[in-house]
């Protein structure tokens, strides 16, 4: 038995809304162009992943929209009269000249195999990550960012800084 889809019919066209001309103004003030030392902070992390080849080559689209970096999907042009939840990848935010990757790439780059993956072994230190502490660390991998598996399904990202400390970047509205 199939299931009914809705279809777009012109009735439930008028449900769709255009944001005003005052937000689709500041719309564009919130996007700006990547400055080349941003493009660096953000090519020091991302270089150290193996990135699937469709992002490597779309990386000089990257824009910054209120220090969300963006790849979009679509361009402006497109969406000028469209009020847009998400358009395209989110690749991290900038924070007082650094880059944090977001949670997004995470699902992204477990696409290919990665090198600096810190696999948790244990289920109890895997249930106190997903709480939000962090973790000692035995033999770090390296230091700086890494992708966080359990079982060898990537899941998070972390950070393992000089003292051996597994840093907690998984998401705080997905912790349990």
């Amino acid at each position: 038995m199939k299931k009914d889809v809705p279809q777009c019919t012109d009735s439930n066209l008028d449900m769709i809304t255009l944001p005003s001309k005052k937000i689709r103004s500041n719309i564009k003030d919130r996007i700006q162009v990547i400055s080349k030392d941003e493009f660096k902070l953000i090519n020091d992390i991302l270089h150290q992943f193996n990135l699937p080849l469709y992002l490597s080559k779309q990386l000089g689209r990257a824009i910054n929209k209120n220090n969300h970096i963006v790849i979009p999907a679509l361009s402006d042009e497109k969406l000028k009269s469209l009020h847009v939840i998400s358009n395209g990848i989110e690749l991290g935010i900038l924070k007082k000249n650094r880059f944090e990757p977001s949670h997004q790439l995470v699902y992204i780059l477990a696409q290919v195999k990665q090198n600096n993956v810190y696999n948790i072994t244990n289920e109890s230190d895997f249930k106190k990550y997903l709480h939000g502490e962090t973790l000692q660390v035995e033999h770090p991998i390296t230091y700086g960012y890494v992708l966080v598996a359990f079982e060898h399904h990537i899941f998070s990202f972390g950070k393992i800084g000089k003292d051996s400390i597994l840093k907690n970047y998984y998401p705080k509205g997905l912790r349990r």
